[in-house]
């Protein structure tokens, strides 16, 4: 996402950065001491605020695709891109608190795969090295951004 932003000369925004602020504590904190639901309340809170900026890469977690009210505002001002990258290559763990394990991973797989698929304007197989990744993405974005 800072990558792409910057090829692009647009802004920057973290989700996850933005939620942390927002109620004051890391996700794992939010998670332990509320749970997942709250921790979604506050993230469609942020997703409806940052959506309305221009000229910006936002990037979002895995889960918030689970809430249509997430996706609605995200579609509203700008392209939803699906970067798909196969579950085995995904980190387990790392402050994540629904990543704890590759089973666990695959079950959020299974069931937010067909939710990504429906709901993105753009699909990016990340099936490569970053770099080559990152300008497939360029051209992507840069070819829906002229049309």
């Amino acid at each position: 996402g800072k990558k792409l932003s910057k090829k692009l000369n647009y802004d920057f925004i973290d989700m996850d950065k933005e939620i942390v602020k927002k109620a004051g504590m890391s996700i794992p904190e939010i998670f332990e001491k509320y749970g997942e639901d709250e921790f979604r309340k506050i993230e469609t809170e942020v997703c409806i605020e940052v959506s309305k900026r221009n000229h910006t890469v936002i990037s979002c977690g895995g889960g918030v695709i689970k809430k249509e009210i997430n996706m609605k505002a995200l579609s509203l001002n700008g392209k939803i891109i699906y970067i798909d990258r196969h579950v085995d290559d995904l980190i387990v763990g790392n402050g994540r608190p629904l990543s704890k394990d590759k089973d666990t991973l695959y079950k959020m797989y299974v069931e937010r795969h067909p939710l990504y698929m429906k709901y993105s304007d753009i699909r990016i197989q990340n099936n490569s090295n970053f770099i080559s990744v990152l300008y497939n993405l360029m051209e992507v974005v840069n070819e829906n951004i002229s049309h």
